[in-house]
């Protein structure tokens, strides 16, 4: 009984595995078509920040010669009649340095907008900048 519990299941085993491969035939699959095509992607452009508007300061050169005058002047612009007005005072060295750290800051923001439009120019499908003739800046310096 075991031996025909045995030779049954190498009999059935193999059928089972095959299954219905040897019904059908043999059968190819279907080909596999590949098909590539670029993918437009929408970047958004955040809008350049507006432009800004600067107040002009009151400068006043003050020496040993003019000083009594800038006071009374100054004492007037602040509204004060008995107490000293106060000011603020820029040596000329100081305002070289100040001077100069203006240009630093005005070079650094024209060096990261040129960055800003290369970018929204290469990621741009063909447009130029809105800003622009033919995508190139047009700004006077």
């Amino acid at each position: 009984m075991k031996q025909n519990h045995k030779i049954t299941t190498l009999i059935i085993l193999p059928i089972l595995i095959s299954s219905c491969s040897l019904i059908g035939g043999k059968r190819l699959p279907n080909p596999v078509e590949i098909q590539t095509a670029p993918i437009e992607i929408e970047i958004y452009h955040p809008p350049l920040p507006k432009a800004i508007q600067l107040e002009r300061p009151d400068w006043y050169v003050v020496s040993d010669q003019n000083v009594d005058e800038f006071m009374e002047k100054l004492a007037k612009i602040q509204g004060i009649e008995e107490d000293i007005p106060t000011f603020f005072a820029l040596s000329p060295q100081g305002y070289e340095k100040m001077s100069g750290n203006l240009q630093e800051m005005r070079r650094y923001i024209l060096e990261q907008k040129e960055i800003i439009v290369y970018y929204k120019d290469v990621t741009t499908p063909d447009m130029p900048y809105e800003g622009t003739e033919n995508g190139k800046d047009n700004e006077k310096n």
